[in-house]
């Protein structure tokens, strides 16, 4: 008869042999729930971290008005243009142009007229009076639909609108004489 002759390992026969007393099994859940407790803090802080990150939400009421703003700035609505070259002069207002017709005319979106409407106001400066403007004339982009959407501005939700507002320092052509102002666009964007 053959007997195994290998030598048996204490440790290994004592951790069986623990493991099934209470007290050993006790041991290895406080020593696991440790890592598991680790485990987990580290899986929210990176869901966090995912989430915080990634946006769900798009605002485009912001691209919508700087979109407008760069087509009234950089396309010749108001700008002055050479009438040999086509070539527009981005910061210098013509007045010739600076009209309603020319801006509905020159900006249209077709039958969604409702989503786009705009007020330039031009302002010089007078340097003798601080903080004095002078008015010098304004032109409206869809003129009754801002009309319409001012109102609505002050409450927040679905049928609210936003204003947004930025000012442009200018040149500006009257007569065939150049001076300088500020030009104010207030663009109201719909919320919904």
């Amino acid at each position: 008869m053959m007997t195994d002759k290998r030598p048996i390992k204490m440790s290994d026969h004592k951790s069986h042999k623990e493991l099934k007393k209470k007290k050993g099994q006790a041991d290895y859940l406080i020593s696991n729930s440790f890592r598991i407790a680790f485990m987990v803090v580290a899986l929210i802080a990176f869901f966090l971290m995912i989430n915080f990150y990634v946006s769900t939400k798009i605002d485009v009421q912001n691209l919508q008005a700087q979109a407008l703003l760069n087509r009234i700035l950089y396309s010749d609505a108001v700008m002055y243009s050479n009438p040999q070259t086509a070539r527009v002069y981005v910061g210098i207002v013509d007045m010739a142009k600076f009209n309603d017709a020319s801006l509905d005319a020159s900006i249209s979106y077709g039958n969604f007229t409702r989503h786009v409407s705009a007020k330039l106001k031009l302002l010089k400066k007078l340097p003798e009076i601080p903080g004095g403007d002078l008015f010098i004339a304004d032109a409206y982009l869809n003129r009754h639909e801002f009309e319409i959407q001012k109102p609505r501005l002050s409450p927040s939700g679905k049928g609210a609108a936003t204003m947004y507002i930025t000012k442009y320092p200018v040149t500006y052509l009257k007569d065939g004489i150049y001076d300088y102002g500020t030009l104010v666009v207030e663009i109201i964007i719909p919320n919904s």
